[in-house]
């Protein structure tokens, strides 16, 4: 969905993008995962797409609490993994994300987390589109 310029929604079309399917779901599956997971109650989520001519970008955003500035700017650093409890406490390996993104680079892609302006999170990452008709 694109913006109008009275504010409201239009269909961009249905966009293809090439990647193998079981893949994409389960990244976004765990993206999905985590910001449920980091989202209080009366938040929301969201997945998304974006037309970008030779690329289509998928992207999940969250209302939650953000990534702190010092986890955010180590994220995908080389080192001993750190899990950190959801809202409700809910326990994680810290292995999804790291997951995520080896997936999403062996589709030459790379994973992109940045922190909303009212708070919370998204996460992006592009694939190839195909070109229709």
């Amino acid at each position: 969905m694109r913006n109008q310029p009275d504010g409201r929604r239009a269909p961009i079309g249905p966009l293809q993008a090439f990647a193998d399917g079981r893949i994409v779901e389960t990244v976004l599956r765990n993206l999905v995962s985590n910001a449920i997971k980091f989202t209080p109650e009366g938040g929301s989520v969201s997945i998304g797409f974006e037309n970008h001519g030779t690329l289509v970008e998928l992207h999940v955003h969250d209302s939650g609490a953000g990534i702190p500035d010092d986890v955010l700017n180590d994220l995908f650093t080389p080192g001993p993994i750190t899990s950190h409890k959801g809202t409700h406490g809910e326990k994680g390996t810290g292995l999804g994300l790291m997951l995520c993104k080896d997936l999403v680079e062996r589709h030459g892609s790379e994973l992109c987390v940045t922190q909303n302006a009212g708070g919370g999170s998204r996460v992006a990452f592009s694939l190839p589109a195909i070109r229709q008709g």
